[in-house]
């Protein structure tokens, strides 16, 4: 029998697992130097965030009303009655992210200065926004989008958080640690505003005798909440759930939540 040789290289298998080392760009780029696309990456895509979808069947003659023929030439009259044209799907993405964290902040900072280069005054009252990052708390915001794009459940879904206060959300929210799965409830929940745009919860970052709830020590840190919320008419109870991997919020060699 044949001997088979392998003639995969050393530099050819480099290849192969390099991505694998390959360094994250909060690492390697001061965070003035990232674009937009890293910026918007930090903030959906990274260690600090997650995301979770649920779906909802409309009828999509909440949208098409009916044509009524003319009755002596001219244009078509609108009718009071809808038609019927089935049903769509319609996917509602919740995105949270963990703002008291220094990368994610950073990120907010340098996507607001791409958009108003040049404006000395706010890039220093952003450079102290980096810069004073919560000791005491743990900010967590977070944001819905449709697919398809601006279906109208999602005002639906602004106006319930628009006025929504912490009573409604203090027994249906908290962070949890494993192991343990220790459940560590809000300490406040900030609504919309005219100067806020998202809401937020926020958690205590220590307990009572000053120690971190949190270290980076724990295999898996995760959030779980709730909403019953009315869309289009109908109450629908959206359960969240995301776990996060504490090895990864790394930054400068440590540890940020």
């Amino acid at each position: 029998m044949k001997r088979i040789h392998s003639r995969i290289t050393i530099p050819a298998l480099l290849l192969l697992v390099g991505p694998l080392f390959a360094a994250k760009f909060w690492e390697t780029k001061p965070y003035m130097e990232w674009t937009d696309k890293e910026c918007l990456e930090m903030l959906t895509k990274s260690p600090w965030t997650f995301s979770s979808a649920f779906g909802s069947t409309v009828s999509m003659k909440d949208s098409i009303p009916a044509l009524d023929a003319p009755e002596s030439g001219g244009a078509a009259q609108r009718s009071n009655q809808t038609a019927t044209f089935g049903e769509r799907e319609v996917t509602y993405t919740f995105e949270f992210r963990f703002v008291s964290a220094t990368p994610i902040r950073m990120a907010m900072a340098r996507l607001r200065l791409l958009q108003e280069p040049g404006d000395a005054a706010l890039q220093e009252q952003l450079d102290r926004f980096v810069k004073t990052t919560p000791d005491k708390v743990i900010m967590v915001e977070f944001g819905c989008r449709a697919n398809p794009p601006g279906d109208s459940g999602l005002h639906d879904i602004a106006t319930y958080f628009n006025h929504a206060t912490f009573a409604d959300l203090r027994d249906h929210a908290y962070l949890m640690s494993s192991p343990g799965n220790k459940q560590l409830p809000p300490a406040d929940f900030l609504a919309v505003t005219p100067t806020r745009s998202t809401p937020a919860l926020v958690f205590p970052r220590v307990d009572e005798e000053g120690n971190p709830h949190f270290t980076g020590d724990e295999k898996s840190i995760s959030l779980r909440t709730e909403f019953t919320i009315e869309i289009k008419g109908k109450r629908q109870k959206i359960s969240i759930f995301g776990k996060l991997n504490p090895k990864q919020m790394v930054y400068q060699g440590r540890f940020v939540l």
